[in-house]
This record gives C-alpha cells, sequence and structure tokens, in this order.
C-alpha cells in the first residue's frame, strides 16, 4: 500500500516501487478514451481533424446537492459544478497532454473546446 507523505518528511520516504501495468487494459483506456473525443462522446468538441486526440470528460461537484438545496448557497452562479477535460494526442505517440478547468461550467462537455483552443 502506498501512502501519502508531506513534502518535509522527503528525506525519510521508501523508494519508490515500479508498478506492472497491463498492457491490454492500457489500450482499452486509450481506445476509450479517443471514442470520447472522435466517436461521439463529451469530448467531442476537443476534435482536432487530422490529429488523433483522445480525452476524458468530468464534472466536479463544490458541495452536495443535499447540501445546496438547503441553502442560499445554491442561487449563486459560484457553487455550480466545475467542467474538466483532460487529454493527450496523437493517440499513436502521444507528445502533447492537456488539462482544462471551466470553474462552475456545469457540464464536462464545456470544457472541451478550451482544451482544443
Amino acid at each position: 500500500m502506498v501512502h501519502s507523505h508531506l513534502v518535509k518528511d522527503a528525506p525519510h520516504l521508501p523508494p519508490a516501487r515500479r508498478g506492472d501495468l497491463n498492457l491490454e487494459n492500457i489500450q482499452k483506456v486509450v481506445y476509450g478514451m479517443y471514442g470520447v473525443v472522435n466517436e461521439g462522446g463529451t469530448g467531442a468538441r476537443a476534435r482536432i481533424p487530422g490529429l488523433s486526440v483522445c480525452g476524458k470528460t468530468g464534472t466536479a461537484q463544490l458541495a452536495s446537492n443535499k447540501v445546496l438545496k438547503g441553502t442560499k448557497l445554491g442561487q449563486g452562479q459560484n457553487m455550480k459544478d466545475n467542467a474538466w477535460f483532460v487529454g493527450f494526442a496523437p493517440q499513436e505517440a502521444p507528445e502533447i497532454v492537456v488539462a482544462a478547468l471551466f470553474e462552475n461550467g456545469e457540464e464536462s462537455k464545456f470544457a472541451a473546446p478550451i482544451a482544443r483552443t
């Protein structure tokens, strides 16, 4: 098990260990990320003709819906979910990595065009 540590503890950390990753699983993830952008997924707005972009969209709540419904917090623009997009390109030999956060963007699909630009 890997434990988190504060940077001040760095000299006392055990050496990093190499993880064994299953190549077949990695290929499945990459194929899925390609589909998110190029096969009508939520990351379609990150698509760039002639470049095989792979990506994943997501949202991050600032507070639970239960909390927002019970307070005035939910009435303001500043408590809408954050929208995310992370990606890389080209699929075959990645050279570019991108992460886009659209604060209070509500839906993840709105972060994808930010990454495209």
